[in-house]
């Protein structure tokens, strides 16, 4: 009965998960609800929660709120999470370190995400690594505009 009852509210999830308008950014990391469960710990540290939410300082996002002069990275594109994880330039050797942390021996650009929940454990961990290492590098990048 415990079984049913935990797919019945994980089906609930999932379906309140897609058709929700809120927390699109974590949305575009991680569609899956319970397979965002498998990758993200519950003691997940802010780092981790700043990029996968959008909300941690962001220039696009502080611009939005009027709390920064333009949405720019230093590297010039719009300063989002997704473009922290996925495109930028300036983070490429974090995410390479990434990758080979999680067995890969190459550097995956784009939609990581889906692959990273293939290595639930080992993946959250190595993105736990680049979440920090990423944040370190704005905010020295930042200090210094």
């Amino acid at each position: 009965m415990y079984g049913e009852v935990e797919e019945e509210l994980n089906r609930e999830w999932r379906n309140r998960w897609r058709a929700s308008t809120k927390g699109r950014t974590t949305f575009s990391f991680i569609p899956d609800a319970a397979g965002g469960r498998r990758l993200v710990s519950t003691e997940m540290p802010y780092v981790v929660a700043r990029l996968v939410t959008g909300h941690g300082m962001l220039r696009a996002k502080m611009f939005e709120m009027g709390l920064a002069t333009d949405p720019y990275c230093a590297c010039g594109d719009p300063e989002t999470a997704e473009h922290i994880i996925m495109e930028c330039d300036l983070y490429n050797d974090l995410r390479c370190i990434m990758w080979r942390r999680v067995g890969f021996p190459f550097c995956l650009a784009g939609d990581v995400f889906p692959l990273l929940l293939e290595n639930a454990s080992a993946a959250y961990l190595a993105f736990r690594e680049f979440a920090q290492a990423a944040f370190e590098r704005r905010m020295t990048s930042v200090v210094g505009r």
